[in-house]
């Protein structure tokens, strides 16, 4: 890497923070919304890295020994406070260890991140190495990459396979139905494709990484998004990075508090929807102001498990009711193949938004054991992935045609309705709930860090504005939650999921790449870049008319 573009990575040191046990125990429990569900595979020491120079509390004899934990979570004790850092170690900002990814947000254990406006570290002064293996982007690799961490800790090719079927199925899964009847049966090609892309992007996104790494010096991956950016396009592509990140993070709060309100309001159909969104927004207030959420980690697979739970429901109650020749399931031939252009556009944002996530693979790889079956695993997960959105969209759509709520829970409520129904819609509500507070603290802390904010007024005035400006979307959209998931899909995970892993791709990777591969980026980002303004277009042409 050129002088100037290494220098912007350049450690910056500052003074310790008081957000330590803030960043692990956001990470150790954070359920995703859209499939950005919290990457927790296989337990870990805690580490503090730096740029090149990664250091363990395990390996480097840190007073009080130390604790294995979830993925990334610094141990706990060690004779420290929760406000302090071990003696010989400095703390420049929280994204060293927290990936801000357009899917999702998850702790990043061991990993070597470079400093800058939006990836930094967590730097150290002393301590021995911890052993780790080497790992490489493929041809043309340079010398490899160590991974920290010991090889027992790391996640088998199984658990690794589920992580990543977690990390995109999440509470957009219940809105496939609804985007099946926006797009006719012609949307289930484009689920196809779209999952096809992704899974093309989970492959290149990971060698782009291995490659930003080797690039940059350092002897260890590079997880954090905008730095990977900032290696490849200097400090504008960082920037550029961190703000879809930006946006997609406010988009998926405003979805998650409508989501919220749209649930709480099928539990209770009596209450008005203007009293259900001040409550719940009120009762979320004190919830961003917290620091510590580690005493809520029994929620971060609540969202997961509510999806799938209320797909096995969507798809036992279509099972049953066809049986019966129930009139209110419709014969898949009397739905239509193909609705409107206008529709078909807006059903194709929300399939998007559900499939973004690919910039949570790279932590995912970086944490398996055999990375040699990367490729295998992650075809099998999308294949899964694919099974698992198909029967909720299918059924969905014959179960409750073209009249399905944008949320399918609110259908549900009508048929089967009953004690199964509500406890399905309680259980979103909940993962609902827990999901909103570390969206918040991952948005805001991003700000934090850029306008110094460090005092707890301070803090808990952003995160108030920062809950206030997303519940303000979410009730300006809530007669429109269709067009919010559609628009979010269209300008976040298209450009994170895709144009961005592209983009990285041919420009670290260009010297070792086949034509087809250029043809095939290229298609890639022409054909996302057309679907977004598409989509776009058409969202805001649907909520002018």
């Amino acid at each position: 890497m050129t002088s100037p573009a290494r220098a912007m990575y350049q450690r910056r040191s500052m003074a310790p923070s008081r957000h330590a046990d803030e960043a692990t125990s956001i990470a150790a429990w954070l359920s995703s919304l859209r499939g950005h569900t919290q990457s927790f595979a296989g337990a870990t020491r805690g580490m503090y890295v730096s740029d090149g120079r990664t250091r363990s509390r395990t390996a480097g004899g840190t007073p009080g020994g130390s604790r294995a934990g979830p993925l990334g979570v610094l141990p706990e004790g060690g004779g420290h406070g929760d406000d302090e850092f071990p003696s010989g170690y400095e703390h420049d900002e929280l994204h060293g260890l927290l990936d801000v990814t357009g899917d999702s947000m998850t702790m990043s254990s061991p990993l070597m991140t470079s400093n800058g406006p939006f990836g930094s570290a967590y730097g150290s002064r002393g301590g021995d190495e911890a052993p780790g293996s080497v790992i490489s982007s493929g041809k043309g690799s340079g010398s490899g990459l160590r991974v920290m961490g010991d090889p027992a800790h790391l996640a088998s090719t199984w658990q690794t396979g589920f992580n990543c079927v977690n990390v995109f199925i999440g509470l957009g899964l219940l809105s496939t139905p609804y985007a099946l009847a926006l797009t006719g049966w012609a949307g289930l090609a484009g689920l196809v494709v779209g999952i096809l892309a992704c899974f093309y992007s989970g492959s290149i996104i990971v060698r782009a990484f291995v490659r930003a790494s080797e690039v940059s010096g350092g002897s260890y991956l590079i997880c954090a998004y905008p730095t990977i950016g900032g290696i490849a396009f200097g400090r504008v592509g960082e920037l550029v990075v961190a703000a879809f990140v930006l946006l997609e993070f406010l988009g998926a709060e405003a979805m998650c508090v409508n989501f919220l309100w749209s649930n709480l309001h099928v539990l209770r159909p009596d209450w008005g929807v203007r009293s259900i969104a001040l409550g719940a927004t009120l009762a979320l207030l004190p919830t961003v102001w917290i620091r510590a959420f580690s005493r809520l980690s029994f929620v971060s697979l609540l969202g997961f498990g509510a999806s799938l739970g209320c797909t096995l429901l969507v798809a036992i109650t279509c099972a049953a009711e066809s049986s019966e020749a129930a009139p209110s399931v419709s014969p898949a031939a009397q739905l239509p193949m193909f609705t409107t252009i206008a529709k078909f556009l807006t059903g194709l944002g929300i399939i998007t938004t559900s499939l973004g996530g690919q910039a949570a693979l790279p932590v995912l790889y970086e944490q398996m054991r055999d990375r040699r079956r990367y490729k295998a695993m992650l075809g099998g997960a999308f294949a899964t992935i694919t099974a698992v959105y198909a029967v909720m969209g299918v059924s969905g759509y014959m179960l409750y045609g073209e009249g399905v709520g944008v949320l399918v829970t609110s259908s549900l409520a009508t048929a089967p309705g009953g004690i199964a129904s509500e406890l399905a819609t309680g259980f979103v509500v909940a993962g609902t709930f827990c999901t909103v507070a570390p969206i918040t603290a991952v948005l805001s802390k991003m700000i934090e860090e850029r306008l110094r904010i460090e005092n707890g007024v301070g803090v808990r005035g952003l995160r108030t504005g920062v809950l206030l400006t997303a519940a303000a979307l979410a009730w300006a959209t809530r007669d429109t939650l269709g067009n919010l998931e559609s628009l979010v899909g269209a300008i976040g995970s298209l450009m994170t999921s895709l144009i961005l892993p592209s983009c990285l791709f041919l420009k670290l990777c260009a010297d070792e790449l086949h034509t087809w591969e250029w043809i095939v980026n290229a298609l890639i980002i022409a054909g996302s870049l057309g679907l977004s303004a598409s989509v776009i277009y058409a969202n805001v042409t649907s909520l002018n008319s």
